[in-house]
């Protein structure tokens, strides 16, 4: 059920209603619908509370939101600061509904380059620079693993920020060589951590 915060959230910058919804896959058929998760929009708060701890120059560069849903990452990501935003989604559906709702701040915001590119994870090419990198827990199993160990090669060239909500596969990172900087509780459970190399 969504939060008040997140239903003023979403009034406020004219986006559609997020209701949480089943994953499918009409963009791949190779793609492990064993190893999605159910589409739930991100806590505005949350995500910019993580947000605000970043360095600086972090601003600068892509906000990569894998399992992007309806664009709400992206949004928060484009109201915090980034000028480009990208958004990965294996659901042509929630990718199509990603792109309308992030064309209102993209009108509102000077600037802003929004992307949404519909397709398996695994098979998005990451921009050759320093990333900040956002998961709502979007995927589980060796799509996660796979992901873990994209964004670790990745940081052999370009320093790189994780940013992992309901991390339930926090231990596909750590086995890959990421370490937790920062953690945030919620009810004495892990609600996200800030992950770098």
């Amino acid at each position: 059920m969504r939060s008040t915060a997140e239903i003023c959230f979403d009034l406020r910058h004219g986006l559609s209603a997020f209701l949480p919804q089943e994953p499918t896959s009409e963009a791949d058929a190779n793609f492990r619908l064993d190893d999605a998760i159910q589409y739930q929009g991100v806590d505005p708060r949350l995500l910019q509370k993580i947000l605000a701890t970043l360095p600086p120059q972090a601003f600068q560069f892509p906000f990569i939101d894998y399992g992007c849903g309806k664009g709400r990452g992206l949004a928060v990501g484009a109201l915090a600061g980034f000028r480009s935003v990208i958004g990965v989604e294996v659901s042509a559906g929630l990718a199509a509904r990603a792109a309308a709702n992030l064309k209102t701040l993209n009108r509102r915001i000077s600037g802003l380059q929004v992307t949404v590119q519909c397709m398996d994870a695994t098979l998005f090419q990451l921009p050759p620079s320093p990333l900040v990198v956002f998961l709502y827990n979007p995927f589980i199993g060796p799509t996660l693993k796979r992901i873990a160990a994209i964004l670790k090669t990745q940081t052999d060239s370009a320093p790189l920020w994780i940013i992992y909500v309901n991390p339930l596969g926090l231990e596909e990172f750590l086995n890959c060589g990421f370490r937790i900087k920062q953690s945030w509780l919620h009810k004495n459970s892990l609600e996200a951590v800030l992950l770098e190399s």
